[in-house]
């Protein structure tokens, strides 16, 4: 009975390990992006019918192959990939594994999965967020936006956009979009938010946490965008409804 139940997880995002078995898979494509510095990798974020999330890269001359082959909210099945350790600086995720796309890759278009979820966040909570800053980390993280939106401008003159959130400990955390996030409506669309009836609710993906210590300060947890930042409103999560009663 443990074998059965290994071989059903083995088929599914969950079962996924470095250097491990690697069966076809059935998927939604959530998001996907090019990380800083490293031009010649494109990356995804999957999820399947267990609501698993698992992040994927292809590089060099596949990725405008892969990236014209895999369109988002489309399920596809996927075959002939490797599973590798993801590494510090692209890693987005908390699964322990990565999925390597390539030539051997097998991408095959199936029917609308209506089972497979249209979103997926690895939502971190306050104290995984502080933990991760120790060495700069990455999370997704969620807040009640309590300010209306302020715009700023960096040392370099360059636009950013300021978000002051309440989190799920009713604790008060900022964020801020850097202009490449800030000014691309399919990651913020500003317009939609402001529009919106309060409370209003962002997740966002893709952030890089850090501990600001000012003058006096024992430390503050600070947000910031990465080039895997999507900002999506009101999502459909429990930690939603439980910003909304607060």
């Amino acid at each position: 009975m443990q074998g059965l139940f290994l071989k059903m997880d083995s088929n599914r995002i969950s079962g996924l390990r470095p250097n491990g078995l690697t069966p076809a898979l059935e998927v939604r494509v959530i998001r996907k992006w090019v990380p800083k510095y490293r031009e010649n990798e494109l990356h995804f974020v999957f999820v399947d019918e267990e609501g698993m999330g698992i992040q994927a890269f292809v590089k060099g001359k596949y990725c405008k192959t892969l990236d014209s082959k895999l369109c988002l909210q489309t399920c596809y099945e996927i075959k002939g990939y490797g599973c590798t350790e993801p590494d510090n600086f692209t890693n987005t995720l908390t699964h322990p594994a990565i999925m390597n796309l390539g030539n051997a890759t097998v991408i095959t278009s199936v029917p609308n999965n209506e089972n497979i979820p249209k979103q997926f966040f690895d939502l971190a909570t306050r104290r995984r967020a502080e933990f991760q800053a120790k060495t700069e980390g990455i999370v997704d993280y969620i807040g009640l936006l309590v300010r209306r939106i302020e715009v700023k401008k960096a040392n370099n003159n360059k636009p950013y956009v300021v978000l002051a959130f309440k989190d799920c400990s009713n604790q008060d955390i900022t964020v801020a979009l850097w202009e490449e996030i800030a000014t691309d409506k399919t990651r913020f669309n500003r317009a939609e938010i402001e529009a919106a009836s309060a409370p209003i609710i962002l997740a966002m993906t893709g952030l890089k946490t850090k501990t600001y210590y000012g003058r006096g300060s024992t430390g503050t947890l600070q947000l910031s965008s990465t080039s895997a930042t999507h900002v999506y409103l009101n999502p459909q999560t429990v930690e939603t409804e439980l910003l909304k009663e607060m």
